[in-house]
């Protein structure tokens, strides 16, 4: 009895959480086709406060109740009855098309398909969603940023059945919504489209529901859904406005029990429209990643769902299901799943799916077609001695697929937003990626980049996680074009740069024992806060569209606590700095390399320094600014450089512990790279001594300089100084006690001149 209790307790909370009432169908059309079949009926769902009326980019719903002999043959693929020629999967384009074409003034403003749907309510003593009764299996949603009257001719065509034709009519009217996120006019930043108010996103990855008990191949039940909602929660109330959702087999990849049939995961499908709409209530906004990359690599001894052996796409399929499907492809290897034509489409039928379902969501930013696509399917080269084994067919096999995928999205399902692929590295962890060509795809927007470290003993070189070197040559080499030694993709320059995955774990090595319970990255990253903060400043302010994504803990309350300290400093921030009408991304040459975002010390042999001698009042400071096209104002960030963990062991516990090998760990944990920064001590910033330079500016011109608290915003010290007869400023950093601040934020402007 205690049991039960708890269990209906719980889901009291959650369900107030989801705040779900079924919408009641308003019927709008019933078109008497023959009495045996017994008609087609549309029906409004959204908005439920007035019909066939909807504000702009709102939600508009309609609902299908198709003909007897239609809902038969439906019947029939789920129960394995009847002649293929007696069957119709609804989840496959080729079986049952119900396009909706909307026109304006005669003109066709969006189309549109329907998918199908089921209705749910979550059952709170078994732990499952229930079906709920609906007669209108098959939904249509949409948004419109224009006002007016629309009429919609919709087409219901299906093998071995008659064409349906009907229509509709309804009316947008205004609304206050900022509409959707968009790319900037400086293709580097985001906005909202109706509004064109510059967009900064800040946050980080909630990828997903966990899985049950750790089952990754089964299905995440409504429970786990208890940490997920509470983590989008806490991020909007620490000021938080971005995320990213990735779909895998346990959450959200509605396509993995059986190869078409996405019915396993309908349950999360109807969940994850709650989650959408809390997204929009929250002014949250996100990216989906549609496929996970580990179950397209081979680990036949990794168990639970996430690798190929149990891939519905394989035929040789480990763990298959006895539900209904498609028929086998023929396929074996992963390489197959890029180049296979019927994979392919039936891999269209399921982003055909998403987007159908989604696609209408304002608070949706992009669609990502894989994720982590260069550590699928044997795609980078192998080094075996003095010889490589080449794996380039398989990258263009990959790239190929991309493009053929991203181009389906954007043409022939018409969807607004942005598109992208994600990739774990560059070549050989460099900043030139394994296939340049896979970002020049003219459709892609940005690729994801993800960036994470794992130092071994004994300590290896050239691999640290340091933004002066590793990631700031990502973010402007990328957003440059500079590949293989110059600026190669110059199309890149009209492409964003988003660190959609990433996090601090330079320490770390990556074979922790996995059965420990103890998980050092954990409490590595929960003792650390601080370099969220530095990772979210720095990638703001190096020319990223958003602030990096870290990934880790975030059903962790020490990083709900980091979120409520870090977020609002930088939001506020940002919010004064407008991208649309100013350009921070012009191409600049100095010293003979190509740069956006400039940063102190500039030259390699000044970084390096460090790891041979302690700091000196040139290379202490860490920063990073971008400069306005006309050279009149300037924004970034710096930082104390000796404020890192290797600093910090003996005053912090949960580093020592870890740094020693003793209880609760097994062995030691922490190592440094061997060209990291030479472990001394933390050192305060004494004013008037450290500097940092930024060029680029007018010459022989007053400048006033503005530095910000980082965790307020709150102006900390204001200066003027007189630029050299080359445009550079030099500008000595204020007292920074590290008891108080490690970090500032800066603004600069021309003297009399209105920062904007």
């Amino acid at each position: 009895m205690r049991i039960v209790l708890s269990v209906a307790l719980f889901f009291l909370s959650y369900q107030v959480i989801a705040q779900y009432v079924a919408p009641i169908p308003k019927l709008i059309q019933y078109d008497n086709l023959t009495k045996a079949n017994g008609g087609l009926k549309m029906a409004w769902f959204y908005p439920q406060n007035k019909i066939q009326v909807v504000g702009q980019f709102q939600k508009a719903e309609v609902g299908f109740s198709l003909p007897l002999n239609y809902n038969r043959k439906i019947i029939n693929f789920f129960q394995g009855t009847g002649a293929n020629s007696d069957r119709i999967n609804p989840y496959n384009r080729h079986d049952i098309d119900i396009t909706l074409e909307i026109f304006k003034d005669s003109i066709l403003k969006n189309s549109v398909d329907a998918f199908y749907y089921e209705e749910f309510q979550v059952d709170t003593v078994y732990n499952v969603w229930q079906k709920d009764t609906t007669s209108y299996a098959f939904r249509a949603r949409f948004s419109l940023a224009e006002t007016g009257e629309y009429e919609v001719v919709v087409k219901i065509s299906s093998k071995f059945m008659d064409t349906l034709f009907s229509s509709f009519s309804f009316k947008v009217i205004t609304s206050n919504s900022n509409g959707y996120i968009e790319k900037a006019s400086d293709n580097k930043h985001l906005r909202f489209s109706a509004s064109k108010e510059s967009f900064m996103g800040v946050g980080q990855v909630v990828p997903w529901a966990e899985a049950y008990q750790g089952q990754l191949d089964q299905v995440t039940r409504p429970s786990e859904y208890k940490s997920f909602y509470k983590a989008l929660n806490s991020m909007h109330s620490a000021g938080g406005n971005f995320t990213r959702f990735v779909a895998s087999p346990w959450f959200m990849e509605l396509e993995w029990e059986a190869l078409g049939n996405y019915s396993p995961k309908l349950g999360q499908a109807w969940e994850f429209d709650r989650i959408d709409e809390l997204c929009g209530n929250l002014d949250l906004y996100y990216i989906f990643c549609l496929r996970l990359h580990t179950q397209l690599e081979n680990h036949k001894d990794r168990n639970g769902g996430l690798r190929w052996e149990d891939n519905c796409y394989n035929d040789n399929d480990e763990s298959p299901s006895n539900i209904a499907h498609e028929p086998a492809i023929g396929i074996s290897k992963v390489i197959d799943f890029y180049s296979n034509e019927t994979a392919k489409d039936y891999n269209k039928n399921y982003f055909r799916y998403m987007i159908s379902r989604w696609g209408y969501s304002c608070s949706l930013v992009a669609w990502q077609v894989m994720s982590e696509i260069d550590n699928t399917a044997d795609y980078r080269d192998v080094k075996k001695g003095d010889s490589t084994i080449s794996r380039i067919q398989n990258r263009v096999a990959a790239r190929e697929w991309t493009h053929e995928m991203i181009k389906y999205i954007d043409g022939d399902l018409k969807d607004a937003h942005l598109l992208s692929v994600a990739v774990a590295t560059g070549k050989d962890y460099s900043s030139t990626l394994d296939d340049p060509e896979l970002l020049n795809i003219p459709e892609i927007d940005f690729i994801g980049l993800h960036d994470y470290i794992y130092e071994v003993q004994p300590p290896t070189g050239k691999i640290r996680n340091r933004n002066l070197s590793i990631r700031y040559k990502s973010i402007n080499d990328l957003n440059i074009g500079f590949q293989y030694g110059s600026i190669s993709y110059p199309e890149f320059q009209k492409k964003l740069f988003i660190y959609d995955e990433f996090g601090q774990m330079d320490a770390v090595p990556k074979d922790w024992p996995l059965k420990d319970l103890t998980d050092p990255t954990v409490d590595y990253n929960n003792c650390l806060g601080f370099m969220i903060k530095q990772d979210l400043w720095f990638t703001a302010v190096a020319g990223c569209g958003v602030a990096g994504l870290d990934w880790w803990n975030y059903s962790q309350e020490k990083r709900v606590k980091d979120w409520k300290l870090y977020y609002p400093g930088i939001k506020l921030f940002f919010e004064g700095i407008d991208f649309e009408n100013v350009n921070y991304s012009k191409v600049r040459t100095f010293k003979s390399d190509y740069i956006i975002a400039q940063r102190w010390p500039y030259l390699e042999k000044e970084i390096n320094a460090s790891s041979k001698r302690k700091y000196t009042k040139s290379d202490l400071i860490e920063a990073y600014t971008q400069v306005d096209e006309k050279g009149e104002q300037a924004f970034g960030w710096l930082s104390n450089r000796s404020f890192h963990w290797a600093n910090l062991i003996k005053d912090l516990p949960c580093l020592e512990n870890m740094y020693k090998g003793i209880f609760p760990y097994a062995k030691k944990y922490l190592f440094l790279p061997s060209d990291d920064d030479k472990v001394d001590v933390v050192q305060d910033i004494e004013g008037k001594f450290y500097f940092f330079k930024v060029n680029f500016l007018k010459k022989k011109t007053v400048y006033v300089i503005e530095f910000f608290n980082t965790l307020t915003n709150e102006s900390y010290v204001i200066r003027e100084v007189k630029s050299s007869n080359k445009g550079v400023l030099k500008i000595y950093v204020p007292k920074m006690d590290c008891s108080i601040t490690t970090d500032l934020a800066y603004k600069i402007v021309i003297k009399g001149n209105r920062f904007k």
